[in-house]
C-alpha cells in the first residue's frame, strides 16, 4: 500500500510536514519504506510483531482507562465522546 505525506495530512486535518517527518521516523523503525516520487509504502508485520504490539497496547492502554474510569467525570466523558 503506497501513502503519501498529503493524503495522510489531509486525512488527518494536519500539515504535511509532520506527516513527512513521522514517516521518515517510521522508515528509521523498518515499518515503510520511501518510494521516491510516489510516496511511503507500508511493510508488512509477521505475527509475533503484531501480538507484541498487541500486549505492549494492553499493558498502556487499561491502566490508562482504569484512571480514566476513576477519576473523569461525566461531563468529561459525555465531552471526550462528543469530539470522536
Amino acid at each position: 500500500m503506497l501513502v503519501t505525506a498529503p493524503n495522510l495530512a489531509g486525512r488527518f486535518g494536519v500539515s504535511a510536514t509532520p506527516v513527512r517527518e513521522a514517516m521518515i521516523n517510521l522508515e528509521r523503525r523498518g515499518l515503510v519504506e520511501s518510494v521516491p516520487q510516489k510516496g511511503f509504502r507500508v511493510l508488512g508485520m509477521g505475527s509475533a510483531e503484531v501480538q507484541e504490539l498487541l500486549q505492549i497496547r494492553s499493558w498502556l492502554e487499561a491502566p490508562a482507562m482504569a484512571l480514566v474510569a476513576r477519576t473523569a467525570s461525566r461531563d468529561q466523558l459525555e465531552d471526550a465522546v462528543a469530539r470522536r
